[in-house]
C-alpha cells in the first residue's frame, strides 16, 4: 500500500537518486528483465515515506499534488504506465440517493473507499483494492490519497455531482459521525494539500461544529467572518469558550459591541456563554413577558436560573408554562424538549420524585436523556429490569456519538464520558440494592456500600474540576447517597462554584443540599450551628441572626473529627462570609462545627465573626 507514493502524489523520479538493482546469478535477457522489475519497484520506495507523510497530515514540501505523473528516467528505460479512470462506476459509488439508516451510511462509506481504489490511476494504489474488500480500514487509511488521485482525472461535470453528493450527505440527519468526520478530514486535507474543494465555507463551519470539531470550525468561522463578520459572531463566541479561548470569547463579544452595534445588538446567548448569567436573565425575561410563546427564551431563563441554582423557580416556570411544552404543534420541539430536560434535572436536584416523573413521562426516548432519566427513576423504584433496559437504549444512543468523538480526542467525548460513567454507577446501585433486599445479606449489603463510597470517591476526584461534571456525577449517586452522606463530595463541589465565581450556586449547595440556613434580617453576622428543629430563640448565647443548620440532627453526631479553622474577618455578606476557603476540590476535609461552638456556648462567650476554613491551618 505504501508504495503507492510516487503514483498519488505524481512524483516523477530522479535517474541520479533512482536505485539501480542487480540480479545476481540471473544471465542473459532474464537478468535484464528482473533488473527492470526491480526498477519498477524501487522508484517508489523513495517516496514512500513522504507519501505516509501526507496521509498523516505533514506538508508534502515541494511536490505538487495536482502534477500528472512524469515518466522515470529513460535511462532507466521504466515507464508506469497509468490506468484509465471510469467515471460512470465512481458515479456511482459516490451517489447518496435511498441512503435513509445508519448501515446504508456505513455501507456506502466502505464501497466509494473501495471504488476509489478500484479506479485510481496510480497502479500500486489500485493494488490495494483487493486487500481493501476484505479488510475496510485498509481503504479508510488511504481514503485522502485516493480521492485525490480519482479527483484529478474526474471531468468537471462529475467533479460538481461529486461535490452535490457531499452536500448532500453533510446534511443527511441519518449519517453517523463517524462518516461526518472522515468526509470533514478529507476538506480539509484537500484545503491543506491540493486545493480547497468547492463546498460552501457555511456548510463545512456547520458541519466542523457538529462533529465538535471546534477547532476546524473556529477556522471556517474565522474565514467567513472576513467577508461577512455580524454572522459569525455568535458562532465565534460559542466556539471560543468550547475551545477554552476565553479572553478570544471576550474580545469578539468586545468587538460586537463597539464596532458592529450600529447594525446588531448583544444576544443573551453571548452573556449566557460569557457566563453573565444575572444579565442574561433578566434579558430574556423581558422578552418571555413580551412574547408568551417564546420558547427559546424560556429556554434561556432556565439556562441561567440552573446555572444559579434557582431550581425551584426551574420548575415553577416549567408547571407555569406546561402547556406550551406539551403541545406537539410547531417547529420549535427541540427547543421544548430542552426544556423539559432541564426541569427534569431540576427536580433531580430537589429530589421531587413526583415532579420529575411528570417530568421524564414528556421526553423523547430518542436522545440520551430520555432513558437516561427514566433509567434513574426506575432504579429509585426498584424496577431493576426496566431500569437496564434504559441503561442499554442510552449506551447505543451513546455509542454513535461517543465512538466519532473519542476518535478525534478525549476532551471533546468528556460529557459522553462522563454519561457513560452515570449508567456505569447506576448498575453498581442496583447491584447493591439487590443485596439490600436480601435480609439475611444486610452486613455485605453495609460493606457493599462503604466500598462503593470509597471508590466512588477516588473516582470523582480524577474528574475534571468542572461544576457541570461533578453536579451530574452526584445528582446520580443521590439515589442512595444523601448529600450528608457524602459531605465531602458537596462541600468540594461548593468550594469549585466559589472558585469559579458562581457564588450564588455555592450558596445554594450549602443551602438546599446541605440544609445551611441563613436569617435573612441580617448576613452580616456570624454563622452557627443549631439543629433542623433549633429556633432562634434556642440559640444558646448566640447573638441574634445568622442560624446555620448542616442538615439534620443526625448530622451534627455523625463522628467526624472537627477540622475547622476560625479566624477574624471583616463582616461581609453570605456567601463570602461563610466561604469554604480551599484552595482546591482535593484540600476539603470533614467538618463539624456542633463541639466547639457548644463549648464556646457553656463558657458564656460571645461568638466572634469568623469564616469557615477547610483544609488545614
Amino acid at each position: 500500500a505504501t508504495a503507492a507514493a510516487a503514483a498519488a502524489m505524481g512524483a516523477s523520479i530522479s535517474p541520479s537518486r533512482t536505485a539501480q538493482p542487480i540480479a545476481l546469478g540471473v544471465p542473459g535477457e532474464q537478468g535484464q528483465e528482473a533488473a527492470v522489475a526491480a526498477q519498477k519497484h524501487w522508484a517508489f520506495v523513495e517516496y514512500d515515506d513522504a507519501f505516509l507523510g501526507v496521509l498523516r497530515g505533514k506538508s508534502a514540501g515541494s511536490r505538487d499534488l495536482r502534477a500528472a505523473p512524469v515518466p522515470a528516467s529513460a535511462a532507466s528505460g521504466v515507464t508506469l504506465a497509468r490506468s484509465h479512470v471510469n467515471q460512470q462506476s465512481l458515479q456511482r459509488a459516490w451517489d447518496v440517493t435511498q441512503r435513509t439508516t445508519r448501515e446504508d451510511w456505513d455501507e456506502w462509506i466502505r464501497r466509494f473507499g473501495v471504488t476509489l481504489l478500484q479506479e485510481s490511476p496510480a497502479p500500486t494504489l489500485r493494488a490495494c483494492s483487493e486487500l481493501a474488500q476484505v479488510y475496510p480500514t485498509l481503504a479508510t487509511e488511504l481514503f485522502h490519497g485516493s480521492f485525490v488521485s480519482c479527483w484529478n482525472e474526474l471531468g468537471e461535470r462529475y467533479q460538481l455531482h461529486l461535490i452535490r453528493s457531499l452536500e448532500i450527505a453533510f446534511r443527511s440527519a441519518t449519517i453517523p459521525p463517524k462518516i461526518l468526520q472522515i468526509l470533514l478530514n478529507l476538506a480539509e486535507f484537500m484545503e491543506h494539500e491540493v486545493e480547497a474543494l468547492p463546498i460552501d465555507i457555511r456548510v463545512l463551519a456547520e458541519l466542523a461544529f457538529k462533529c465538535h470539531a471546534y477547532a476546524k470550525a473556529l477556522h471556517y468561522k474565522e474565514l467567513q467572518f472576513q467577508t461577512r463578520p455580524e454572522d459569525c459572531v455568535d458562532a465565534l463566541v460559542t466556539i471560543n469558550k468550547k475551545l477554552n479561548q476565553t479572553d478570544a470569547a471576550r474580545g469578539m463579544l468586545k468587538f460586537a459591541q463597539e464596532r458592529l452595534g450600529s447594525v446588531m445588538t448583544v444576544k443573551e446567548s453571548w452573556l449566557v456563554k460569557m457566563g453573565q448569567w444575572e444579565e442574561a436573565l433578566k434579558k430574556y425575561r423581558e422578552r418571555f413577558s413580551a412574547d408568551g410563546l417564546d420558547t427559546s427564551a424560556l429556554l434561556g431563563m432556565m439556562k441561567c436560573l440552573d446555572a444559579i441554582g434557582e431550581w425551584d423557580t426551574m420548575l415553577d416556570l416549567c408547571q407555569d408554562a406546561w402547556g406550551l411544552l406539551v403541545d406537539d404543534a410547531g417547529d420549535d420541539r427541540k427547543t421544548r424538549q430542552k426544556v423539559i430536560t432541564l426541569g427534569s434535572l431540576a427536580a433531580l436536584s430537589l429530589r421531587k420524585w413526583d415532579t420529575m416523573e411528570k417530568q421524564v413521562a414528556a421526553m423523547d426516548l430518542d436522545v440520551v436523556e430520555g432513558p437516561l432519566y427514566n433509567a434513574i427513576l426506575k432504579l429509585r423504584s426498584g424496577d431493576f429490569d426496566a431500569c437496564v433496559r434504559y441503561i442499554d437504549d442510552c449506551r447505543r444512543l451513546l455509542d454513535g456519538t461517543f465512538t466519532a468523538l473519542v476518535a478525534e480526542s478525549y476532551r471533546r467525548a468528556y460529557t459522553a464520558m462522563v454519561t457513560a460513567q452515570q449508567l456505569a454507577e447506576m448498575e453498581e446501585i442496583i447491584e447493591y440494592k439487590k443485596l439490600c433486599l436480601d435480609l439475611n445479606r444486610q452486613e455485605e449489603a453495609e460493606s457493599v456500600k462503604q466500598a462503593l463510597m470509597s471508590k466512588w470517591r477516588d473516582r470523582l476526584q480524577g474528574c475534571w474540576c468542572d461544576v457541570d461534571t461533578w453536579q451530574r456525577v452526584l445528582n446520580v449517586r443521590s439515589v442512595i447517597l444523601m448529600p450528608h452522606d457524602d459531605l465531602n463530595s458537596w462541600l468540594q463541589l461548593a468550594s469549585l462554584c466559589r472558585q469559579n465565581g458562581n457564588f450564588r450556586l455555592s450558596e445554594k449547595i450549602l443551602t438546599c443540599h446541605l440544609g445551611l440556613v441563613l436569617d435573612e434580617e441580617t448576613l452580616n453576622v456570624s454563622p452557627h450551628i443549631v439543629s433542623r428543629a433549633s429556633t432562634a430563640s434556642e440559640v444558646r448565647g448566640y447573638p441574634r441572626g445568622g442560624a446555620v443548620n448542616f442538615g439534620t440532627p443526625s448530622m451534627l453526631n455523625m463522628g467526624l473529627q472537627p477540622s475547622v479553622n476560625f479566624s477574624p474577618v471583616t463582616p461581609m455578606s453570605l456567601p463570602a462570609a461563610a466561604m469554604l476557603n480551599a484552595q482546591g476540590p482535593q484540600m476539603a476535609a470533614p467538618m463539624n462545627l456542633a463541639p466547639t461552638l457548644d463549648a464556646a456556648a457553656a463558657a458564656g462567650a460571645p461568638a466572634p465573626p469568623f469564616s469557615i476554613g477547610v483544609g488545614g491551618p
